[in-house]
Formats: C-alpha cells, sequence, structure tokens
C-alpha cells in the first residue's frame, strides 16, 4: 500500500478548489431557501468570515490549516534533509510540539487582550505549528519500519489514556477530545496519531495478506479514491451537512438518527466526488476543448 503515497501540490489544488465551491455553496443556499420560503440564513459578514477561512460556517478552518502548512511544506522537507534521518527528525518535531504546547500554556495564562497579533497567534500560529508536526510525521511515515510505526503509536495511545484517565479524576466525567481541537492540543493529537497510524497500518496488513497491491483491485481503487480525493469530499460533506440539517424537519423522524445522517452525508459527499472527476475526465478525453484545457481542468476540478 506504501507505494501509493505520493507529494501533491497542495497550493494548487487548494488555492483553486476553495474560491469555487464556496460561491456554489452560497447561491445554491439562496435558491433552495428561497424555494422554501425561508430567510437566508447567512449574513454579509458570515459569508466574508468563510472566504477568510474563519470561523464563517464554521467547517472552512481546515482549509486555512491545509493553506499553512503548503506554505511551509518546503521549510519542513529542507529540515527533514537537514536531519539525515528519521529519528532526529521525529525527535524534533516531538520538541517543537512541546514547546508549542508550553506557549499556549504561557499565552493563555496572560489572559492578553483581543490585538491583532493575538489574533493571528490565536488563527494562525497556533495551528501551524501542531498540524506543521503532523505533516511531518506524514513525511517519514512511508519510510518506518512496521514496528516502529507500532512503537509511536503505542506512545500516543498511551498518552490519551494517561490524559483521559487525569481529566476524569479532575473533573468527574469524561472529557471529549472535541473540547481540545480548537487549536489541536496534545489530547486531541495524541487520540489522532494513534488512530490514523492504526487505520495505516491495518490497511498495510490487509494489503499485504491478501494481495491488494494490484491497482485494478476495487477495494485499493475505492482507499486509493477517497484519500487522494479527500479535500473535494470534505467540502461536498459541507453542503450535505447544511441542507440535510434544513431538509431533515420534512423527513421521517428515523432519518434524524446520527448513523442515518452520517451514512447520507459521507456517501452524498463521495458520489458527488466521484461523478464530479468521472464527467471531467470524459471532458478531458472526449472533447477537443477538455484537451486543450486539460491541465486547467484537472488542476480545478479533479
Amino acid at each position: 500500500m506504501r507505494e501509493h503515497y505520493h507529494n501533491s501540490s497542495l497550493n494548487g489544488i487548494i488555492l483553486t478548489v476553495l474560491p469555487r465551491e464556496l460561491p456554489f455553496f452560497f447561491i445554491s443556499a439562496y435558491l433552495i431557501f428561497l424555494l422554501l420560503v425561508k430567510p437566508y440564513p447567512f449574513s454579509y459578514s458570515r459569508i466574508i468570515e468563510t472566504f477568510l477561512l474563519l470561523k464563517g460556517i464554521g467547517y472552512v478552518w481546515i482549509i486555512r490549516v491545509f493553506i499553512l502548512v503548503a506554505i511551509f511544506a518546503n521549510p519542513l522537507l529542507n529540515l527533514y534533509k537537514l536531519c539525515k534521518s528519521e529519528n532526529r527528525f521525529l525527535a524534533l518535531l516531538f520538541f517543537i510540539y512541546l514547546g508549542y504546547e508550553r506557549l499556549f500554556i504561557e499565552i493563555k495564562h496572560l489572559n492578553l487582550p483581543s490585538t491583532i497579533i493575538t489574533q493571528l497567534i490565536d488563527n494562525y500560529l497556533f495551528y501551524l505549528i501542531p498540524y506543521g508536526c503532523l505533516f511531518g510525521l506524514g513525511i517519514v511515515l512511508p519510510k518506518l519500519r512496521f514496528k516502529n510505526i507500532l512503537f509511536i503509536s503505542g506512545i500516543f495511545l498511551g498518552i490519551f489514556l494517561l490524559l483521559a484517565t487525569f481529566y476524569y479524576r479532575s473533573l468527574g466525567h469524561f472529557i471529549s477530545i472535541q473540547d481540545f481541537k480548537y487549536p489541536a492540543r496534545i489530547y486531541f493529537v495524541s487520540y489522532g496519531i494513534f488512530m490514523s497510524l492504526f487505520a495505516f497500518s491495518g490497511v498495510d496488513l490487509i494489503c499485504c495478506k491478501y494481495n491488494l497491491s494490484n491497482n485494478n483491485h476495487v477495494l485499493l481503487r475505492g482507499i486509493v479514491f477517497v484519500s487522494s480525493s479527500s479535500l473535494w469530499i470534505y467540502l461536498w460533506h459541507i453542503f450535505f451537512v447544511y441542507y440535510w440539517q434544513t431538509l431533515v424537519v420534512y423527513l421521517p423522524k428515523f432519518a434524524s438518527h446520527f448513523m442515518i445522517a452520517f451514512s447520507v452525508i459521507t456517501l452524498g459527499a463521495i458520489a458527488v466526488t466521484y461523478l464530479q472527476k468521472e464527467i471531467i475526465s470524459r471532458i478531458i478525453t472526449k472533447t477537443r476543448c477538455g484537451q486543450n484545457h486539460s491541465n486547467l481542468l484537472s488542476m480545478l476540478l479533479k
């Protein structure tokens, strides 16, 4: 499975996809709420915040993270080359992350007034460092031995369980990792790393055990499609989340169940992304206009 991991140009993908998805979302929302004879739910300020990748509609923050990581991808790669080994690079990332945690605690204790500087720190620096470290882990992940991946996974599982136990004993109830997501803190990050490495190792083992390295195998093709199309799937899921929440009141009561909503939104986003890519592929291969502008169409919509 590891041979399917490859570097991609995040800058080009993000900066071209996002501006085209959001106008479609807001225009379609206007038409749908007009048909439902309901007030338009998005104010001008909320729309502007969305395009600025701030709070807005509440889902675009991760795109800001992608852009920040993409901007600093080359310095991270150069840092990795300077370390000359995976272990040194991982150790450096670990200490950088510890520094971030300490800086976060110190700044929050200072309770500084809201200024441009504090906004930059809160919305950019405190997102760049933890997710940049995760990106660094992703750089070396395909090169690590299986036992090393299990070792790292076990360390972060231990960290997560220790923190979960500490918070439970301190507060008397279980604390959701969502409370440590904006920005990412060690409780959230440790769980995320453990689950990601667990999934990575699991897929790797399944591919080796059942000889799924053939690109034509339907399971492998599905995994590769979802992983390589994750940005578009995420963007389309915003569309489905909002309209499901709007339309679910007109559906039978069982439709409000979490698993029903999750299945509809997930499968809907994947299906629309698949249709989008298939249509663009056919336009590129079967039309002269598509062939003449294949690079542009691929960059914008595939």
